[in-house]
């Protein structure tokens, strides 16, 4: 049922624009953007029922071409985290990350970090992000600093084959 999924307060031009957009990305592009859309539901239901490392573990038998420099690991993340935003349901950081992590082709270069961090003074909050090379991908440049890290999965090095 469409009407579910649909968002009343989003307008005809909003919708075409955004349609305007997908259509001006070249053909990798839409892949990229299509496949995350169709993992990130997948990656959900898994980290749900099977956890981290069975997920991670799945993920790995299904290997992906590795990404050759930064500039295509950050276009990657950012055209995948735009159409998880954009996909049915909600989505954590953490199936995010891990749709983005698997997308860039666990080269080994590429990790899925974890942080905590307090909210509102007293709460701990978790967070996950994507980082390649020591550098944040997928969310904002400073969020170690708001969040400390405590760990990295798969461990740096690590690689598919």
């Amino acid at each position: 049922d469409l009407t579910a999924v649909m968002n009343p307060a989003i307008t005809y031009g909003e919708v075409h624009g955004k349609m305007r957009s997908f259509l001006r990305l070249p053909i990798r592009l839409k892949r990229i953007a299509i496949v995350a859309a169709i993992t990130a539901p997948r990656v959900k239901r898994r980290l749900n029922t099977i956890g981290f490392e069975a997920t991670i573990d799945w993920l790995k038998r299904r290997p992906r071409q590795p990404i050759g420099d930064m500039a295509q690991s950050v276009t990657i993340a950012r055209i995948a985290q735009a159409a998880i935003r954009r996909a049915p349901g909600s989505y954590n950081c953490l199936t995010r990350s891990v749709t983005v992590w698997w997308l860039l082709g666990g080269d080994g270069r590429t990790n899925i970090r974890f942080g905590v961090g307090r909210k509102d003074g007293t709460d701990l909050v978790f967070h996950a992000w994507v980082e390649r090379d020591e550098v944040v991908i997928n969310d904002a440049a400073d969020i170690a600093t708001r969040y400390a890290p405590f760990f990295s999965a798969p461990p740096p090095g690590t690689r598919f084959d």
